[in-house]
């Protein structure tokens, strides 16, 4: 595919947003009222819960949970499905390609998309925010996000970044389809050239991704490993316990020192939130850390422009090797790479993708002196 140019770019858009067909028949009969359908949905978020409030929902479909119901709705298997059914794929975030692939050819029930009934009710339902915020950002920005395109490095990069506009404009999983699940992958693509690394892991978690790094990278020099939950740090030390020279810094990293609320209990979604029962205290990179570093990797749920402000100087400076998360928030997109190379014009940068939903997309920043 050739490099589009602007007048092209904005084309391609509008036209694949627009390019829909599905079976009405199915959509309207989930909506209707008619007792000899049953209904199901896959996928537990936000989006299955709206819905579940205004259609009758015979059950949520969880092959590998261990509950008995969600939010008051039954927890069935898939081979719990009964015959005449419908079943709404509701999977955004992970796994929605993965979904259709099992449910569309189950005998007798019929599979539909969540952009299915976004296209035919959308007066019913609410509109993920995810969609919502893709909307606003290319209605309001659309020279922004060909200037990104046009920066992209190579054309797996702009064709991804092509894909991810339309998923996120219209929920519609056709654009997903080349996308597979590849989290162990994540971070590790071989245009980084990792050596003997200096690695700054923030978002850390449970050492994931820590523990990768170190097993495929065993000449790295040091890691300086973030993570604000107590509950996270104990499993990621415990887990990285035999790796030579970890540095484990139980804190938040931001723009500036202060306290802040924050949700523990989301696991690997844990993340800053406007009120609660936690605090952490929070700082910058440039504070903790003054020796430069070579890789610095980023995934804090969306806190991610404003722990980049207080990494200022080590960009700056050390013109490190980056990988951060852009999915969190549809401005992300623009606002990151913009305030990164104003800081440091000296990178290539690459785009990658790694679930068939929404999330786990991440910008990389390659120096251009590595390459």
């Amino acid at each position: 595919m050739k490099t589009l140019s602007e007048t092209e770019f904005n084309s391609y858009i509008e036209k694949y947003r627009l390019e829909y067909t599905f079976n009405k028949l199915s959509v309207n009969n989930f909506f209707s009222n008619d007792t000899n359908f049953k209904r199901y949905i896959v996928g537990k978020n936000q989006e299955a819960l709206n819905i579940s409030k205004i259609v009758n929902i015979d059950g949520i479909v969880d092959d590998f949970g261990n509950i008995e119901s969600w939010n008051g709705i039954k927890i069935v298997t898939s081979n719990d499905i009964l015959n005449n059914s419908i079943i709404l794929n509701c999977s955004t975030s992970i796994s929605p390609v993965q979904v259709f692939n099992k449910f569309n050819n189950l005998p007798n029930s019929s599979l539909i998309q969540l952009s299915d009934i976004l296209y035919e009710n959308s007066n019913k339902i609410i509109v993920p925010s995810f969609i919502l915020e893709m909307i606003h950002q290319w209605e309001y920005n659309k020279i922004e996000w060909f200037n990104l395109y046009k920066s992209l490095n190579d054309e797996t990069s702009r064709k991804t970044l092509l894909r991810l506009i339309l998923f996120r404009l219209t929920a519609d999983i056709k654009y997903m389809k080349n996308f597979n699940i590849r989290l162990k992958e994540q971070y590790f693509e071989e245009f980084m050239n990792y050596n003997s690394e200096i690695f700054v892991d923030i978002g850390g978690f449970d050492g994931d991704t820590t523990e990768l790094f170190c097993n495929r990278f065993p000449n790295y020099e040091k890691v300086l490993f973030f993570e604000p939950s107590s509950i996270n740090m104990i499993s990621a030390k415990k887990r990285l316990a035999n790796f030579k020279n970890i540095f484990f810094y139980q804190i938040g990293l931001s723009n500036k020192n202060e306290e802040l609320y924050f949700d523990e209990k989301l696991g690997s979604s844990s993340t800053i939130v406007d009120s609660g029962e936690n605090k952490i205290s929070t700082s910058t990179l440039d504070h903790q850390i003054n020796e430069p570093i070579t890789f610095l990797k980023m995934d804090i749920e969306g806190w991610e422009l404003k722990a980049l402000e207080g990494c200022k100087n080590h960009i700056i400076n050390d013109t490190p090797k980056l990988a951060i998360t852009v999915y969190h928030n549809a401005s992300d997109f623009i606002e990151i790479p913009k305030y990164i190379l104003g800081l440091n014009s000296n990178y290539d940068i690459y785009l990658r993708h790694y679930t068939s939903g929404w999330s786990e997309t991440v910008m990389y920043f390659v120096p251009r002196n590595i390459n």
